[in-house]
Parts: structure tokens; sequence; C-alpha cells
């Protein structure tokens, strides 16, 4: 699927800002919030209520705009009391950045994301701790890795439509497609939902997130491995041996943990990881490998 974003050209819009009195800083805000609505075509302009005077009425999204929100919600069936919150999601941080305005972070998706980045990831887990009991902690980074890896992600954001909902300066993107922003936008999507759940618990937000991930997620954890620790156990019972004698002698070093699996007092193999059980499972991989390639004996 071919992503389209919508962008702007920065036409020199940065304002001197040599300026050291507070009087004059805020003129060359001022300028660059006018340069902002004047420079950007009607289909393509995006406004925000925080750009309004405390005294004057709030700006609203243009109405071509708020169509393709209202459109977006109404195909995704994620509706926003304030869409404000969605067409911000949509915002990269290169279009505020060109306009040189301060705060950057009252108008780009930047804090959005983030805060989507946590729920995504506290949801995904908690759905897959949820879907079958007998997936190990191995296998739940495994699955979370997969599921949140920038490719995936960036395929939701297209299945959704996101991607046509993006604003970035095309300075940014140099004529390349980069997943990253497609990424930070979907992250943002989850942020601004949180940021409208009238829930306390976020119901909306983890039902949305669920609706895309689950078939995803069971597929996932009906497809699991055999633990090399069983198989090992179970190899070395075949061969008329007594796998309780199988033990391991894991140690914490400064990156992680190192682990040897022995038969008895015989050592077999080792592996590291950056967490125990996976060292362990590892180690007994490469015995498993080990002995059966004949490199060790029991």
């Amino acid at each position: 699927m071919r992503v389209q974003a919508i962008t702007f050209q920065n036409q020199n819009l940065k304002s001197n800002k040599t300026s050291k009195t507070q009087k004059q800083q805020n003129t060359i805000q001022n300028q660059n919030l006018a340069n902002f609505e004047a420079t950007i075509p009607l289909k393509n302009q995006i406004l925000f209520t925080g750009f309004a005077k405390k005294d004057e009425k709030p700006v609203q999204i243009d109405p071509v705009r708020a169509y393709k929100l209202q459109e977006f919600q109404e195909r995704n069936k994620c509706y926003f009391s304030n869409p404000e919150l969605l067409n911000q999601a949509c915002v990269h941080h290169s279009v505020i950045d060109a306009m040189d305005i301060t705060p950057t972070a009252k108008f780009d998706n930047k804090r959005m994301a983030y805060v989507g980045k946590n729920m995504l990831m506290l949801a995904i887990g908690n759905m897959i701790y949820k879907e079958k009991d007998d997936v190990d902690q191995t296998r739940m980074i495994e699955i979370s890795k997969k599921v949140l890896s920038d490719e995936n992600i960036r395929d939701k954001a297209d299945s959704l439509g996101l991607s046509e909902l993006l604003l970035i300066d095309e300075n940014y993107l140099r004529g390349r497609v980069p997943k990253k922003p497609y990424v930070e936008m979907f992250n943002a999507l989850i942020g601004a939902m949180i940021a409208d759940d009238d829930s306390t618990d976020f119901d909306n937000t983890y039902a949305f997130i669920e609706r895309l991930f689950i078939d995803e997620i069971k597929k996932e954890c009906s497809d699991i491995p055999q633990n090399p620790i069983i198989e090992l156990m179970e190899y070395v019972a075949q061969k008329g041996y007594n796998p309780s004698k199988i033990r391991f002698q894991t140690v914490m070093k400064d990156n992680g943990y190192a682990s040897r699996v022995y038969y008895d007092r015989k050592y077999l193999d080792t592996a590291f990881n950056n967490y125990k059980e996976p060292a362990e499972q590892e180690a007994a991989k490469n015995a498993l490998r080990s002995l059966k390639n004949g490199f060790v004996k029991l």
C-alpha cells in the first residue's frame, strides 16, 4: 500500500530571535502563527485551538481537514469527543520545528506517542498473559517484540488509513519514506485516545487495541515451541540416563546472566542472555545440539 503524507513547504518561516526582550519575542511568535495560517494551502491546513489568544474565539480545524478526521473515526469505529486530539496525533514534530514555535510539545505528537507506546506495551503484555497460561516469560517477550515491531506497527497504521492524515515537513522526508514517523503517529493515536477516554481504566482504548491485535496474539500464542530444557531432559531419558541429574549453574554478570548446564558433574554447554530464564533455555538448546552432534557425551 502506497503511503500518502500531507506535507507543506517551509517558506523561510524562521524569525529573527536575536531580540532579548519578552515583548519582541512575543511579536516574533505571533508573526510565526500568522505565517502558519497564511502559507499552508486550505486543503492541507491544520489549525489548533491552542493558537488562539485567551480573549479570542478559538481557531477551528478547517472543514476539509475536519471531514477527513471524521471519516477516519467512522471507518475505524474510534470516536473522539475532542477531534483536535486526533488531529494533533497526526502532526509530526517537523511541522512545528519548521515554524520555530515554542513550546513545540504543546502542538506536535511526541508526548502523545510516548504515552501511547507505554499503553501499547501494557495492553499487549496483558493480552498475551491472559491468552494462554503456559506461555513462559521468554515466549512472552518474543511475541511482544514481534507484535510491537516497527514493521508491524507501520502496517497497522496503513490498514487504518492513518498514514493519509500525517502532516509532515517535506524537508524532513527528503524524498524517502521512513517508518519512524508512521510508528510515532500510531503510538500517538493511542495516546490521544487515552487523553480522550472518559473511563478511569481506559476501557475504550484497551478495546480498540484488542480489536487490532487479538487475532495476531492468539496465533502467536498457539504456536509455542517446545521448551529446550524439556527437550534436553527427554533426550537424556531416551538415552537411558536420569534426566533429574540435569542442572544449571546461572550467575549474574555485568550485562545479564551466564548459564552453564551440567549432567551431574559433567559440563555440557553454556549460554548468555540479558534474562535468567532465556539464558538457561539457550544453554539447554546448546547442550542438546552438542550431545546430538557428538561434541560431548553423558
